[in-house]
């Protein structure tokens, strides 16, 4: 019997010492608003070391990253504070919020949001944004665009005849007593409709460029699998041609002296293939070429008894 510890399948690192294993991001990411501009370093790559060593001195909290909130370094020098970004541990996140004094002053501390043109908000269901910064202060309803939140939306029919429950829970368009109404475009359909003419429309991805001829032919030089079929021993295969007219007139001429009877394939002979005649005699029997010989058509008529 094998013991538990030979039994056990090896981890993917012992079978592959080089790979390491890497584990799921769990950082969370905080930005620090209202720094001051001339106090951080010059050179963006200090910028790490500089956060890092402060929120270690005032809070020792260990920090994984730091960046620009605002990317354009033109732009942050007209400016005399700015914010930096930093991805802290989960479990120091408290200690960090809601506020830090950093650099003589307090700084406020906040988690940061990601949104994109195609976010919608879900306080007033317009593009850009996310709920947690969108600046109108009463929610907007995304099916009749009123002054109330999703959940509270009912239809304004008390015994809605449809079977929806527009009545007693939230439904868009349950019945034509409460028709939807879009808050970013208002037209007749709800804040989800796909085809709104307010939705972002996605970009273009760009084509990329046919590979050029030099290209083409360095990948063919540079693989493995390429290989040269005039050095085998079998020759390499012909594409085959189209058949020439003397070729299709022969066929013809084989396919006529299948048809006339035997006396006359050993009158005209079988290895000549010389077309019948027209108004041949054979014995008792006429064959002649039908309308439309010259497309490879025969036809035997019987004048006389065989």
């Amino acid at each position: 019997m094998l013991s538990p510890a030979a039994s056990t399948s090896p981890s993917p690192s012992e079978i592959t010492p080089w790979l390491t294993f890497t584990q799921a991001p769990t950082a969370i990411q905080l930005a620090i608003h209202s720094i001051p501009t001339h106090i951080l370093p010059g050179n963006d790559e200090h910028l790490f070391t500089f956060i890092k060593n402060s929120i270690y001195n005032a809070k020792e909290v260990e920090i994984g990253a730091a960046r620009y909130l605002n990317k354009d370094r033109a732009a942050r020098r007209t400016k005399q504070a700015t914010s930096v970004v930093v991805s802290v541990n989960l479990n120091n996140v408290p200690i960090l919020l809601p506020a830090l004094f950093l650099f003589s002053k307090g700084l406020k501390v906040e988690k940061t949001m990601q949104a994109n043109r195609y976010t919608q908000c879900t306080n007033c269901y317009r593009f850009g944004h996310a709920a947690a910064r969108c600046t109108q202060k009463h929610p907007t309803c995304p099916y009749c665009a009123l002054h109330h939140t999703r959940s509270a939306h009912r239809c304004q029919n008390p015994t809605c005849p449809t079977g929806k429950g527009g009545d007693t829970k939230a439904v868009s368009g349950c019945c034509p007593t409460s028709p939807p109404h879009c808050p970013n475009c208002s037209d007749d359909h709800d804040a989800f409709f796909r085809q709104c003419r307010a939705r972002p429309i996605p970009l273009p991805q760009p084509e990329a460029p046919p590979p050029s001829d030099e290209e083409v032919s360095d990948a063919f030089s540079d693989s493995e699998e390429a290989m040269d079929v005039g050095d085998d021993s079998c020759p390499a295969p012909t594409i085959p041609k189209a058949p020439s007219t003397q070729a299709i007139e022969l066929h013809r001429q084989k396919i006529i002296m299948r048809l006339v009877c035997r006396c006359c394939v050993r009158m005209l002979g079988v290895g000549n293939f010389a077309p019948v005649t027209p108004g041949a005699f054979c014995g008792g029997l006429r064959h002649s070429l039908a309308p439309g010989a010259s497309g490879g058509t025969v036809a035997s008529t019987l004048t006389s008894g065989c």
